[in-house]
């Protein structure tokens, strides 16, 4: 019996490490819960970059340049050093952006409420969208959450 009770612990004591490791390697991806406002055209164009804690949602603070853009124009992102570049941009109506992933690492464009999600994007692929409402669209990674980005449509 004793030997049977030893052998059980030890599944047990195995089990609980295994599920401690799976779960702390594979976290709930969720969008950021809050950005920071986009500035306006008339505004200077700050550079942005993105910062995050343990206990905060990640944020975009001062320090890439915001781009814009006419109507019927096509803006590139970036996708490098698992960032967006430019972070935020000021595009008008009818403006397709269009992100290409210039990172070894697969990453996504995920509007906040839904409104767009490129799938999955490996190294040297692309995807577009037409914005063709006004508003401030945020966007981020559903692979790397911390990665945030912003499109400011005006008329």
């Amino acid at each position: 019996m004793k030997k049977f009770t030893g052998s059980f612990a030890l599944l047990l004591a195995a089990a609980i490490v295994l599920s401690a490791c799976s779960a702390a390697g594979s976290p709930a991806v969720q969008p950021p819960a809050a950005t920071q406002p986009i500035p306006t055209a008339a505004e200077t164009r700050p550079v942005f970059t993105q910062t995050a804690s343990s206990t905060e949602a990640p944020v975009m603070t001062e320090t890439a340049a915001v781009t814009e853009a006419g109507a019927d124009d096509e803006v590139e992102i970036k996708i490098a050093g698992f960032a967006y570049l430019p972070a935020r941009i000021t595009v008008k109506v009818g403006t397709v952006v269009k992100w290409k992933n210039e990172d070894g690492a697969a990453h996504t464009v995920t509007a906040e409420g839904g409104l767009f999600d490129s799938g999955s994007l490996s190294k040297d692929r692309a995807w577009e969208f037409r914005f063709n409402q006004t508003g401030n669209f945020t966007y981020f990674c559903r692979f790397h959450p911390d990665m945030l980005g912003s499109v400011e449509v005006v008329p």
